[in-house]
C-alpha cells in the first residue's frame, strides 16, 4: 500500500498512477494507515501519550512515524480530490490529516487540510447528503440522472454582515468559559475543526481580520451560531485587549479540548515577549509568591523546572535575584 503513487508526484509514468482513484482502494487504503496508527498508539499507551497529545520534533523516533502517516494522508487526500469524493470517508480523512499535522507542528498539511475542510468540505458533504435525500423520495420514473459533484466549487452563500466594532465590543465584554465543556457532536467534530481554524488565525497568523472575514463565510445554514466553540472568541478578546493572563487562564482550562490547546500554544514566546516588555516597564519587585504568578499567569513559564523555568527566563534578561529572594525588575533591554 504504501508503494501506491501519489496522483501529483507520479508525472504521468506510475503503472499504477489511478489506482487510488478508486473509492475501495481509497477505503483500503485508509485501513492501512489505521492500522499504522494503532500500532503506534497502542506501543506508546504505556508511556501517558495520549492520542491527542503534542509530538514535538525533539521526540524524533514518535515524530517521524506521525509524519509518515501525514505523507500518506496526503496521497489520499490528493485522491479524494481528484475523485470528487465528498462523502462521510472524505470528511473522515481530511479531519485526521488536520489532527496529525497539527500535533506534530506541520502547518502546511494543517493549513491544508483545514482551509479545504472549512467550510468548502462540509458544505458540500450536506449538499451531497440533502440531494441524495430529495432523490431518493422521488418516484423511480421522476428521478433525476445523477451529476458530478465538484467540491472545488463552492456553493452559493447566503448573505452575511460583518459584525462592527461596536457590536463586536459589546458580544466580546459578555463572553466567559462555561462550566462544561462544549458540547462535540459525536456524529460530527465540526465544531472543534471550525474551532481550531479560527484560533489558528488568531495565534499562528495574529490576524483578527481573517478571523472575521472567515466567520463571515460561514454559511449559517451549515454552521448554526450554536454549533460553535465559545473558545475562539476569548483568544480574539484576550488579543484585543492584551490580556497575557487570559491566555493563559485559556491554556490551563479544563474545558478547552487538547487540540485547541496545541492550536493556542502557537505564538506563545512572541506573547511572552511582548508581555514582558509590560512587566519590564512596570518596576516592579517580585517574591517568590508572586514570582510563580508572573511566571504561570503572565509568561507562560513554570517555576523552577529542568529548563529554568521563570527564574531562567529572568536570568536571561539581566534580572537576578536579591539576597531576600526578591527580584526586581527594571526597564532596560529586553
Amino acid at each position: 500500500m504504501d508503494q501506491l503513487a501519489s496522483l501529483s508526484r507520479s508525472g504521468g509514468h506510475a503503472a499504477n498512477e489511478d489506482a487510488l482513484l478508486d473509492f475501495k482502494v481509497q477505503e483500503k487504503f485508509r485501513a492501512h494507515i489505521e492500522n499504522k496508527l494503532r500500532t503506534f498508539w497502542d506501543r506508546e499507551a504505556s508511556t501517558g501519550l495520549g492520542e491527542f497529545d503534542e509530538v514535538s520534533i525533539d521526540d524524533k523516533q514518535r515524530w517521524f512515524v506521525l509524519n509518515d502517516v501525514l505523507l500518506l494522508l496526503r496521497k489520499l487526500r490528493e485522491a479524494l480530490m481528484s475523485s470528487q469524493r465528498v462523502d462521510d470517508f472524505a470528511v473522515e480523512v481530511y479531519e485526521l490529516s488536520a489532527r496529525i499535522a497539527l500535533q506534530t507542528s506541520n502547518h502546511t498539511h494543517f493549513i491544508s487540510s483545514l482551509s479545504r475542510l472549512v467550510p468548502d468540505l462540509y458544505v458540500a458533504h450536506d449538499l451531497a447528503l440533502s440531494s441524495s435525500s430529495s432523490t431518493a423520495s422521488l418516484p423511480s420514473s421522476s428521478k433525476p440522472p445523477p451529476a458530478p459533484t465538484k467540491p472545488s466549487e463552492r456553493s452559493p452563500l447566503p448573505p452575511t454582515t460583518t459584525p462592527t466594532a461596536s457590536s463586536l465590543a459589546v458580544s466580546l465584554s459578555n463572553l466567559s468559559i462555561s462550566t462544561s465543556p462544549p458540547s462535540i457532536p459525536s456524529s460530527s467534530n465540526r465544531t472543534l475543526y471550525t474551532s481550531l481554524l479560527l484560533i489558528y488565525h488568531l495565534t499562528h497568523l495574529s490576524s483578527p481580520p481573517s478571523y472575521l472575514s472567515l466567520l463571515a463565510c460561514l454559511p449559517s445554514r451549515f454552521f448554526p451560531p450554536s454549533s460553535f466553540s465559545p473558545i475562539p472568541p476569548l483568544v480574539l478578546r484576550a488579543q484585543l485587549s492584551s490580556s497575557y493572563s487570559a491566555f493563559q487562564r485559556l491554556l490551563s482550562s479544563p474545558h478547552v479540548h487538547p487540540l485547541e490547546r496545541i492550536c493556542l500554544g502557537f505564538g506563545s514566546e512572541q506573547r511572552r515577549i511582548k508581555a514582558w516588555k509590560v512587566v519590564r516597564a512596570s518596576y516592579l519587585d517580585v517574591g517568590p509568591r508572586d514570582l510563580e504568578w508572573l511566571g504561570e499567569r503572565v509568561l507562560g513559564l513554570k517555576k523552577g523546572g529542568n529548563d529554568g523555568g521563570v527564574e531562567g527566563w529572568l536570568k536571561e534578561k539581566g534580572v537576578e535575584a536579591g539576597e531576600n529572594g526578591r527580584w526586581a525588575i527594571r526597564k532596560g533591554k529586553d
